[in-house]
């Protein structure tokens, strides 16, 4: 039990405002006054210079003593470096020169004296999930465990100072902040069971291999004594590593899988029913998994040999699993609606490692049997890679090709290589989050099932899923289903004729649905050809990939031809050849169409490829508004063909076109014609 008076003796300074109160209890202690709600918690207030030194970096949080309310009554002490004034009502007071040194010298206290299990965890993945499950299992024994995530050096000096509560079992997920350079922090801890739920490729923008990952996650291990209880996934990378480092701090080293044998906890059965998972073991346990995911049964194996080792009656805590709260948009299912069907989401946005990806797609490949609608992947960048985001990212195309998956659609730069290695699936990759949500409310049928799976940060797939409900709720579905991108073609038929003397719109149709599937290059190096004023002369064309009998290799003709090919839907061939007339390189090239794309404010997606054609592994899409943006800019220089405007497509036909005093700027009309109907209609 520790009081007023002991926390001042074990800080070796004197106690403030505590008249009578010397005594009292405390057995909470925390740093963020958003979480103080008892007058037996003690606040830790940590000054800004306190945490930058610390850290080594800006601090986390406000100033200590500014979180405090001048009339806050609910609390029993402040530790401070600088004596609150002002209060309302008097509080015992603690000063002392740095409370960040204040927190360690309770949190080491604090343990010493603490004799009940304590619990260590950490890995790349899995290690929140199994902490959850295994506080589940545990229950109703008072569990002390991290808050949400929190798991850095700093806050584990503060959750071993909540041990003062001498809760029945404790249990510390480590970060490798928590395990790296600056202090190993299973040292201080000292737990009595230490576990790696697993290594990935997490991390490798600052550490430079899963080799040099596993040297870090192993030091749990050190923390251990001779009788302590070593834990590890025997189904991770550098599984080996983990079992020799942990053997030379303990003789107590166990290993857990799903499909070795030779493990001391292994898997006999995995039986997937419909959002959950049934286990069997080798030793004679039937449980079911809180989650669908061959990570989340490793993670489960790992309670389950955790358990053997505590004094717990290990069958009845085992049916508390299925309970267990995991973390939302961890393999979370969750049902999206509109007025006429309704899908399952499988929302893995809480973050991602490659090993974490590939269980969610075989968790996801375990579940298509139980939806009767589309199977869909949906899947943002893995982040934190560095100079490894390419290698590490090219690991999903085995998995991607043999998924159950009847689309599969991807956002980021680094699946952008991904999508176009992947073979005999439908496949494609997408600049930005609106287009992606737009064709995921046409696939999302009636039962469909939809994995959505990303990082968290330096990307924005998170927003499609968290954007899909309030997308899909009004969703109204037309044509064929299997028709995908042809209906969406189809559906993006739209005009707007201006009168070019005023600038206003004589007429519209559609203008917030237009839409196409292909891209506005043709146009962009048509404008850009005609500014240079470029002298005419003769060239040969040269061999690209989609040649034929009539645009072939060695074709004569002229510059001026090449350019005015561009008005009048031009085959890629041509576009191609006009490219490389243009710019000196790939990079050149992209220059060019950013720079339009930002000058104009364009959608991001109109000139994914180089052609502009169609490709069903390359999401593009202008509109009506983007043409508009172009009629705007260039005028005149648009007309200046013997087209008097241009007109590019093979899905629909798209364009600006000229008579008189109007212009017609349009999306998927069925042909040029019928844009000059148009203007002679107004």
């Amino acid at each position: 039990m520790y009081t007023l008076e002991t926390i001042a003796q074990i800080l070796e300074t004197e106690l403030l405002d505590a008249q009578g109160k010397a005594h009292q209890v405390i057995d909470d202690f925390e740093y963020q006054m958003l979480h103080v709600k008892s007058p037996s918690t003690a606040f830790i207030s940590i000054s800004e210079a306190s945490w930058q030194k610390y850290l080594k970096k800006s601090k986390v949080m406000r100033e200590g003593n500014a979180q405090i309310p001048k009339d806050v009554s609910n609390i029993g002490l402040i530790i401070t470096e600088q004596y609150v004034e002002g209060l309302t009502h008097k509080i015992p007071q603690i000063v002392v020169k740095n409370s960040i040194k204040a927190m360690k010298t309770l949190a080491l206290h604090i343990r010493s004296r603490y004799r009940n299990p304590l619990i260590a965890l950490t890995g790349s993945m899995g290690k929140s999930s199994t902490r959850l499950m295994l506080g589940a299992a545990l229950s109703p024994l008072k569990v002390q465990q991290n808050r949400g995530n929190s798991n850095t050096r700093s806050a584990i000096y503060l959750h071993m100072c909540k041990l003062a509560s001498n809760p029945d079992v404790a249990i510390f997920e480590t970060s490798l902040n928590a395990l790296n350079n600056r202090g190993n922090m299973a040292k201080v801890l000292k737990p009595h069971i230490a576990i790696v739920t697993g290594i990935g490729s997490a991390h490798l923008s600052t550490i430079g291999s899963t080799q040099e990952i596993v040297k870090f996650k192993s030091r749990i291990f050190e923390g251990l004594n001779a009788e302590g209880i070593a834990i590890y996934n025997g189904d991770t990378l550098h599984h080996d590593v983990l079992r020799e480092t942990a053997a030379t701090y303990t003789k107590h080293v166990y290993r857990y899988s799903t499909k070795d044998v030779t493990a001391e906890t292994y898997a006999e059965e995995i039986t997937p029913v419909k959002k959950a998972v049934k286990v069997t073991t080798n030793d004679g346990y039937t449980f079911e998994v809180p989650s669908v995911s061959k990570g989340m049964v490793e993670n489960a194996l790992a309670v389950l040999l955790t358990l053997k080792h505590l004094n717990v009656d290990v069958k009845e805590k085992l049916n508390h699993l299925a309970q267990t709260q995991l973390f939302k948009k961890v393999l979370e299912f969750r049902t999206v609606k509109s007025d006429h069907e309704q899908a399952t989401v499988l929302d893995d946005t809480h973050n991602a490692s490659l090993p974490a990806m590939l269980n969610a797609i075989d968790a996801f490949n375990s579940q298509s049997p139980f939806f009767k609608g589309h199977k869909i992947i949906a899947l943002g960048q893995i982040s934190d890679l560095g100079d490894q985001t390419d290698r590490v990212h090219a690991e999903l195309v085995p998995a991607l090709e043999q998924s159950e998956a009847d689309y599969i659609l991807c956002m980021d730069k680094p699946l952008r290589k991904v999508v176009n290695k992947v073979k005999g699936k439908h496949i494609t990759w997408y600049q930005n989050q609106d287009l992606m949500l737009k064709d995921l409310c046409y696939l999302l049928n009636q039962d469909a099932l939809v994995l959505m799976k990303s990082s968290v940060t330096q990307t924005d797939f998170p927003k499609v899923a968290a954007r899909l409900q309030g997308a899909f709720l009004h969703y109204e579905r037309s044509g064929a289903e299997d028709a995908h991108f042809t209906e969406t073609a189809r559906k993006g038929r739209a005009y707007a004729i201006y009168d070019l003397e005023t600038g206003e719109i004589a007429a519209q149709d559609n203008m917030n649905q237009s839409a196409t599937i292909e891209g506005l290059a043709p146009i962009l190096y048509y404008l850009d050809a005609k500014q240079r004023g470029i002298n005419n002369y003769h060239l040969n064309l040269k061999q690209w990939p989609t040649n034929n009998h009539q645009f072939y290799e060695g074709l004569e003709m002229t510059w001026e031809a090449l350019v005015e090919a561009m008005t009048d839907t031009p085959h890629a061939s041509l576009v191609y050849q006009l490219a490389d007339e243009l710019y000196e390189s790939h990079k050149a090239r992209k220059a060019y169409v950013k720079s339009v794309i930002q000058q104009l404010h364009l959608t991001d997606s109109v000139a994914i490829n180089l052609t502009g054609r169609f490709r069903v592994k390359e999401r593009q899409n202008f509109t009506v508004r983007d043409l508009t943006a172009l009629l705007k800019q260039y005028g005149a220089l648009l007309y200046d063909n013997s087209k008097g405007g241009i007109v590019i497509g093979e899905y629909g036909k798209h364009g600006i076109v000229k008579e008189g005093n109007k212009a017609i700027v349009f999306t998927g009309l069925e042909n040029e014609d019928e844009a000059h109907h148009l203007l002679q209609k107004v």
